[in-house]
């Protein structure tokens, strides 16, 4: 067969040279030799103890993360043999957040307020133990967005407005994960059948066309007409 199944392998196995031979009608070919190790080391147990999982955060925090790892034979390994990696996963891909990075038990990772508007979105932290024979264990967390609805309106009802300089309808609804800054952009003209509107400010205050906003800090930004 395509596979090479060892039952009941034993410490004096270690060092074994395998190789595989195949034949057929035009002869024959060895490949290359492997060594067989065999080991009763066993492997560290890396532990997060923070960020919990499934705990959430906001977009513009600063996330703590601190772990340990214990080994079998070692005892409590030192944080030259932890590596930390932060990823951002967004669907079924991630981003790279925090590269693997050695030497720490522990640190601070901030999260922007500003990149992916999608709400389908985590945060990974990944922590690795590697032991004195170089046995390796991988533990993760993932931590999930404070999500919350924003609505954008026109008053009157029904004027376009630009979201991010995207053009809708107003009123329009979405989420968002709390802290995520977005722009709302109002036009500063708007003909509708034979009526002509003009953009005279913010309900909030503004008078600025664009209004930058960090989703959360209120539920509704209206337009005024």
């Amino acid at each position: 067969g395509e596979d090479l199944f060892l039952n009941n392998v034993q410490l004096s196995d270690d060092q074994t040279e395998i190789f595989c031979v195949v034949n057929n009608s035009l002869g024959t070919i060895v490949s290359d030799t492997v060594l067989l190790s065999v080991t009763n080391n066993q492997r560290p147990v890396p532990t997060i103890l923070s960020p919990e999982a499934g705990s959430y955060y906001s977009n513009g925090d600063t996330i703590f993360f601190s772990g340990e790892a214990i080994d079998p034979e070692d005892g409590q390994l030192t944080p030259a043999q932890l590596s930390w990696k932060v990823e951002f996963v967004h669907d079924n891909h991630s981003h790279p957040g925090l590269p693997w990075t050695s030497d720490i038990t522990q640190g601070y990772f901030p999260i922007s307020r500003i990149g992916e508007t999608d709400t389908n979105v985590r945060y990974r932290f990944m922590l690795r133990a590697t032991d004195s024979e170089g046995l390796e264990q991988e533990v993760i967390t993932d931590i999930l967005p404070n999500l919350t609805t924003v609505l954008l309106q026109t008053s009157p009802s029904g004027l376009g407005i630009f979201l991010d300089g995207v053009p809708l309808e107003s009123p329009y609804q979405f989420r968002s994960v709390i802290g995520n800054t977005r722009v709302a952009t109002a036009q500063d003209l708007v003909i509708r059948n034979d009526s002509l509107f003009q953009f005279t400010g913010w309900a909030n205050g503004s008078q600025e066309a664009n209004l930058t906003f960090n989703a959360g800090d209120a539920s509704t930004y209206i337009a005024e007409y």
